[in-house]
C-alpha cells in the first residue's frame, strides 16, 4: 500500500479540486408577483438533500438481519438576509398560507398539495461560476419559517431561516 504523503495528496487534490462551499445558487419559482431570482441573491446559506435508507431487523434462524423497506428524505434549511424594504419571511408565510390558509373563523382547511406545491433548485457552481450540477427538490413547500433573532452584536445582518419538505429530489448535471 502506497505511503500518504503531502506532495501526493496535493497531487490528488490538484486533479480532482474541492468543492468550494460558497459556490451555489438557489432557485425559487416566482410566488405571487415576488421574483424568484432576486431571492436567490440574498440566500446566504443552503443545504442539499441527504437520504436515509430505513430498515427493519429480521430473524433468519438464530441470527438477525437488517433489511431495507424504504427510504426517508430529510427537510433542507435556507437562508436569507433581509433587507429593510422586503420582508423575506413574509414571502414564505404567504407561500404557507397556500397551503394552511388562516381564515377569519379560525378553521384551518388545508388546500389541495398542487396548490402549493413548487419545485426548488439549487444549483452547485464550478470554480468557473457555471454549474456543475443542480439539485431539483420535486414538490417543495416552506414548513418551517423560524423566528428573526435581533441582538446588539456588532451590527450584524438580520437573517431568516425555512426548512422546505419536498416530495423527493433528483441530481442531474446541469
Amino acid at each position: 500500500m502506497p505511503v500518504m504523503t503531502t506532495n501526493s495528496l496535493q497531487g490528488y487534490l490538484g486533479r480532482t479540486l474541492l468543492q468550494i462551499g460558497n459556490r451555489y445558487q438557489v432557485r425559487i419559482p416566482n410566488l405571487r408577483g415576488i421574483d424568484g431570482q432576486a431571492l436567490n441573491f440574498m440566500c446566504t446559506r443552503a443545504t442539499l438533500p441527504g437520504k436515509q435508507v430505513l430498515s427493519t431487523d429480521r430473524r433468519i434462524g438464530p441470527t438477525f438481519q437488517k433489511i431495507a423497506y424504504g427510504y426517508a428524505v430529510e427537510d433542507i434549511s435556507l437562508s436569507f438576509y433581509m433587507t429593510r424594504e422586503s420582508n423575506l419571511k413574509k414571502i414564505f408565510e404567504d407561500w404557507q398560507q397556500l397551503a394552511m390558509p388562516t381564515p377569519a373563523s379560525g378553521f384551518h382547511t388545508p388546500e389541495y398539495k398542487n396548490n402549493y406545491v413548487k419545485d426548488v433548485e439549487i444549483d452547485v457552481l464550478g470554480k468557473n461560476g457555471f454549474p456543475h450540477h443542480r439539485v431539483r427538490l420535486i414538490d417543495a413547500y416552506p414548513t418551517t419559517v423560524n423566528g428573526i433573532e435581533f441582538s446588539n452584536d456588532n451590527e450584524q445582518p438580520v437573517e431568516v431561516t425555512v426548512q422546505l419538505s419536498y416530495m423527493r429530489w433528483e441530481i442531474r448535471k446541469a
